[in-house]
C-alpha cells in the first residue's frame, strides 16, 4: 500500500498536475475534504458509507472538485455518474483512457 502523499513519479507532473495518493477508505476520506483537492479519484469500491454520501461532500465544497469513480461494475457506472461524478472510469479501462480523463478534468495546464 502506499502512504498518503504527493507520489514518487507524478504521471501528470509535465501538464502540471500534481498527483498525492489519498485514503485507503471511506472513513479515513475527510483529508479529501480537508485539503481541497481540484480533482479526486475514488474507488467506488471501497468499504464503507454510501459513496453518494462523498461525493455529495465533495461537491459542497466551494470551489468543489471534479470527482471520477473506477468500478469494476459497470452498472454501477451509471448511479455514480447519476450521484454527481463527473466521469466513470471502469477498472477494466486501458490505463490511457483513465489519464485522458484526468488531463481533460484537471483543467488548463499551469505555467
Amino acid at each position: 500500500m502506499l502512504p498518503a502523499g504527493p507520489l514518487a513519479v507524478d504521471p501528470l507532473a509535465h501538464v502540471g498536475v500534481e498527483v498525492r495518493v489519498g485514503p485507503v477508505d471511506r472513513a479515513a476520506a475527510g483529508v479529501l475534504v480537508d485539503e481541497r483537492q481540484d480533482l479526486v479519484l475514488l474507488d467506488g469500491e471501497l468499504p464503507g458509507s454510501p459513496i453518494k454520501d462523498l461525493i455529495d461532500e465533495l461537491h459542497s465544497l466551494n470551489p468543489a472538485p471534479k470527482i471520477i469513480v473506477m468500478s469494476s461494475d459497470l452498472e454501477l457506472g451509471r448511479l455514480y455518474l447519476r450521484d454527481g461524478a463527473d466521469a466513470f472510469s471502469s477498472k477494466s479501462d486501458q490505463p490511457d483512457w483513465l489519464l485522458t480523463s484526468l488531463r481533460r478534468l484537471s483543467g488548463p495546464v499551469k505555467e
